[in-house]
């Protein structure tokens, strides 16, 4: 937490110019004169906590996957290919947080900054009979979306899926008199494939409809090299 150059300058005209200064100064004052969040500084400056600090792995309000095409998209086949291979990594973000979706949303546009072609920018969302962290069922449902808003004639530039009104797994449910009520489970398919995956890289094993040449994917050969991660990256010294 820092002090922008704006309120710095109205701090010097307080007399106030140093992390001293302002650890001294009064938070009444402070909150009055400035805003919370200075307070809050000055607190921190104090030795006392005042931003709680989140663990990454808390739980989320959404989960959102999508990636502009390496060159434009026509064809509905290879939309749907980004669209289950997106659908399938926010599965897999989902099940990591130990959540669960209600809702999802599939959104493709066109390239706005090539205003001389048709544009086209579409969103719809559908809303789960039950829960779930399943790769399938999630795929199966997007794709369903993806067809409701696909238009022919136009080149995608772009698409991605956003699962909302997430759920943990120890969420009490809103139960139906006269349905049944599915738990909020895991397939065993899917434990197995995740397993698979962890074992062996990621997409070992993959869904059939994500296709196997993608040819929507950015090119990756200009990608910075991966010095930390990967051996092959480092570079050698001959003396």
């Amino acid at each position: 937490m820092g002090v922008g150059s704006r309120i710095t300058k109205k701090l010097n005209k307080f007399g106030i110019y140093t992390g001293y200064d302002l650890k001294n100064a009064d938070i009444s004052w402070i909150k009055k004169t400035f805003t919370v969040v200075l307070a809050r500084t000055v607190e921190e400056l104090r030795g006392k906590s005042a931003v709680e600090l989140k663990d990454v792995n808390d739980s989320r309000d959404r989960i959102c996957v999508s990636q502009s095409m390496g060159q434009p998209v026509i064809e509905l086949t290879e939309l749907s290919e980004a669209v289950t291979a997106h659908a399938t990594k926010a599965a897999f973000k989902l099940r990591r947080f130990k959540s669960y979706t209600s809702a999802i949303t599939i959104f493709i546009h066109t390239d706005s900054f090539r205003q001389a072609e048709p544009q086209y920018h579409k969103s719809q969302s559908i809303k789960l009979p039950y829960p779930t962290a399943d790769t399938s069922t999630l795929v199966s449902y997007a794709s369903f979306v993806l067809k409701a808003i696909y238009k022919k004639g136009f080149k995608y530039k772009k698409a991605g899926v956003i699962f909302e009104e997430l759920s943990l797994h120890d969420d009490m449910q809103q139960l139906e008199l006269l349905s049944e009520t599915l738990p909020l489970n895991i397939s065993s398919k899917t434990l197995v494939i995740d397993e698979i995956n962890r074992k062996f890289g990621r997409s070992a094993i993959k869904l059939a409809s994500e296709g196997f040449s993608q040819s929507w994917r950015p090119k990756d050969d200009l990608a910075p090299l991966s010095y930390t991660t990967k051996l092959s990256d480092l570079p050698i010294a001959k003396a």
